[in-house]
Order: structure tokens, then sequence, then C-alpha cells
């Protein structure tokens, strides 16, 4: 069977295409992934749709509805058919308005047995920390899912602490964690410290564009230097760091063994950050492979000693553009 993706993202489609598109998804065994992104298909699309993928003969595995007009009327259908669908695996509801409501639709199908998520997208989807109830309910009881994005929503700490009370947990499966721009402050880290700690699961975690500040960052430092910790890759780009958490930093990276990839781009590191962690980016024991940082954005003495750096550690790569999504960081909806 050839399986091959289909792309009609920006395509103008509307409601009216749905019914099509629905008679395709039971027709064809080949049409697996399918990207809907940026469509006005509104609720009533989503319905159609919903139709055919809680049809026994929809073979769809991977789905993208991002930025379609959802709203919370669209996940009841939505909840029904991740319920009755054995097939669907991936599913990006990124930019609708889906609301604490539309969450609690969707966290109610993740709850039950027969669904097979295994990722989740709900970044901007205009929910609060009143969904961190919902989703820590269903989390619980969900053994398939291991990806889950909730960037961009008003979570703050208070909905973070909810749902680390799960994610700690060893029976959670969870391995690819998103959670840039939820409103954290520093007050978060010590409850995100304790599931770096308890799930060892958990591979990847990005707390991007958040203001942890370096306070912050020491105490996920102390986690990371436990032997317990499996992190392989850490967003901390954007939260407001400086020169002060670059000791900790250096530490962490030179006693963690399974840490590949940090992102710390748009932080005010200044030189003497810099040469704190060059320090431990030369030593032999750093297995760091990709750092985000931009080398233009510090003074030329910096530059310098990056670039030194790079030629005496020819297997790590420093890039700004840290973020370019790969189906191995869990972002496939962006590089589907």
């Amino acid at each position: 069977m050839n399986e091959r993706p289909r792309y009609l993202e920006s395509c103008d489609l509307t409601t009216l295409c749905c019914l099509n598109i629905s008679k395709a998804l039971v027709r064809s065994q080949s049409l697996v992934f399918l990207n809907l992104s940026t469509n006005n298909l509104l609720d009533d699309g989503v319905e159609l749709l919903c139709e055919a993928l809680r049809h026994p003969k929809c073979h769809l595995e991977r789905l993208s509805l991002e930025s379609c007009g959802l709203t919370v009327d669209g996940c009841e259908d939505l909840s029904l058919a991740l319920i009755s669908n054995k097939r669907l695996t991936h599913l990006c509801l990124a930019d609708n308005v889906l609301g604490d409501g539309g969450v609690k639709l969707v966290s109610n199908a993740l709850k039950h047995p027969q669904c097979t998520l295994q990722s989740l997208v709900l970044r901007r989807c205009h929910f609060t920390s009143v969904s961190s109830e919902y989703l820590s309910s269903s989390l619980l009881q969900n053994k398939s899912l291991t990806h889950l994005d909730l960037g961009s929503n008003w979570l703050q700490d208070d909905g973070i602490k909810l749902l680390c009370d799960v994610f700690r947990q060893p029976s959670c499966n969870l391995q690819d964690l998103e959670l840039m721009g939820c409103v954290l402050t520093s007050a978060s880290c010590l409850d995100l410290a304790s599931t770096i700690l308890n799930n060892s699961n958990l591979r990847s975690l990005d707390l991007g564009n958040n203001d942890l500040q370096d306070d912050g960052v020491k105490i996920l430092c102390e986690a990371l230097r436990h032997p317990n910790c499996n992190i392989q890759r850490l967003g901390l780009e954007y939260c407001g760091l400086t020169f002060l958490c670059c000791q900790d930093l250096s530490s962490a990276l030179s006693s963690n063994q399974k840490l590949t990839k940090i992102n710390l781009t748009q932080n005010t590191l200044g030189c003497e950050g810099i040469m704190k962690l060059c320090e431990v980016l030369r030593s032999p024991e750093c297995k760091l492979q990709v750092l985000g940082l931009c080398k233009e954005a510090f003074d030329e003495e910096a530059q310098k000693l990056l670039e030194a750096v790079q030629v005496s550690n020819p297997h790590l790569l420093i890039k700004h553009d840290c973020n370019v999504h790969t189906e191995e960081d869990g972002s496939w909806w962006q590089c589907f």
C-alpha cells in the first residue's frame, strides 16, 4: 500500500469541501496523513470529517486541523471520533479557540481505553489553568499519549503544579512535553524539577518563553545533575537568564551524560556567561551535540570563544535556529 501524505494547508477550503474529503477518507486506504491547516473549515466542516473518522474503513493516522476555526462545539464531534477511531495516533488542534470547555471534551476522550492517540497538540488553544484539572484526570488513565504540546496557553504556575502531580507519576508515559509561553515563573521550577527526577520516560522538555530566571534554572539544574534524569532535549530560550545561571548550567552539562540538545537563545548571558559555558563545552565529559545560541548577539570576545569551542569539539553544533522542527523533537505537525 502506497501511504502518501496529503498537503492541503492554506488552500482556501471551506465547510463545503469537507464532504468530499470525508468521502476520500473512507474510500482511500492510502490516505494516512492529512494536513488541513489554515483553512476555514469551522465546526460544521469538522463534524463532517469526524463522521469519516468514526468509519471503520478510515485509515487516517495523522491529522492537522491547525487554525481551522474550530471551537468547543467541534470538540464534541472530535471527542467521539477519538474514542471510536482505532488508527488515529497524531492530532494537531493548534490555533483554534477551544477554551477550557473544548479541552474538557478532548480530555474526556483521552480517558477512554479505546483512544489510541500518541501525540496531541493544543498550542494556542486559548485555555487556562482550569484545563489543568481536566488534563490531569485524563493523563492518569491514558496509556498511549507520549507527546503533549500545551504551549502558549495561560496555564500559569498553579496549572503546572496540578499537571506535574501527574507528570511525575512513574505510570505517566509522556516522553515529549512542550510548555512554551505558558506564563510560568521560577515558582513552577520545583514541580518541574520533581517531574524531571521522577518521570524516567520524559526525554524532551521545552520551557521557552517563560520567566523562569536564574533562580528557576538553578532548581532545574539540580535535577539535571541527578543520575535519574533522562532528559535529552531542553528548551530554555527567552527565559530571562543572565550570566548568573551559567555556573549551574555548566555543572549540569558536565555531569549529565544524556542531555544532547539545549536551547539558550534570547537570554542575556553576556561574555562572562559564555566563558563559563565554554569551559565545560571543551570538556570531553560534555555530551552536548546542539547548543541554541546566536553567536552574533555577543561581543567579539565571546564569538571567538564559541568559534574556538567548535574547533576543539567538532561534534557540537552551535546555531541560533535551534527550534527548527523535526520529527525527532515531536514537532511532527510542523514538518508534516
